[in-house]
């Protein structure tokens, strides 16, 4: 699934750049014989209905050409949402300060869920602050983080 979502992600990038968005994430998900194919785009002023419905067109011609979802799927494009989903490392920087909820693949000090204000992240953890110490997770070990609202 890492190999058609990475695909996916090289194919959709220029063309979310090329309309002035980010491509913050997409999440392929295989349902039977169908699919649903979710990309999230972000802009400097955040993201219009308008915008998401001009970005779908334009997935969807690329899509279409490319042919890389042989079988049927549902395209839905949005904005990451105030709770937004990070989905690479690199995303953490510019929310520094701002509270997160992690979920890990496996307990760390018998727990898997996280709450805290991020801290730091490097090239492969994340800091955040959990009352009022600093606790140090390894990206690889995090299953999904989102902005706490």
């Amino acid at each position: 699934m890492a190999d058609i979502t990475q695909k996916l992600k090289n194919l959709l990038t220029p063309t979310i750049q090329a309309l002035g968005f980010e491509l913050w994430g997409l999440v392929y998900v295989q349902q039977g014989r169908s699919s649903i194919l979710r990309i999230f785009i972000d802009g400097p002023v955040g993201v219009t209905i308008d915008d998401c419905a001009r970005a779908s067109r334009q997935c969807s011609s690329v899509l279409d050409v490319e042919d890389t979802i042989v079988a049927a799927y549902t395209l839905e494009v949005s904005s990451p949402g105030m709770d937004r989903q990070f989905f690479e490392i690199a995303q953490y920087p510019r929310f520094i300060g701002q509270m997160l909820k992690i979920k890990l693949y496996q307990a760390l000090n018998q727990r898997k869920q996280w709450v805290g204000k991020l801290l730091a992240a490097t090239a492969d953890t994340l800091t955040i602050e959990v009352d009022g110490q600093p606790v140090v997770l390894a990206f690889s070990d995090i299953d999904r983080a989102n902005i706490l609202v």
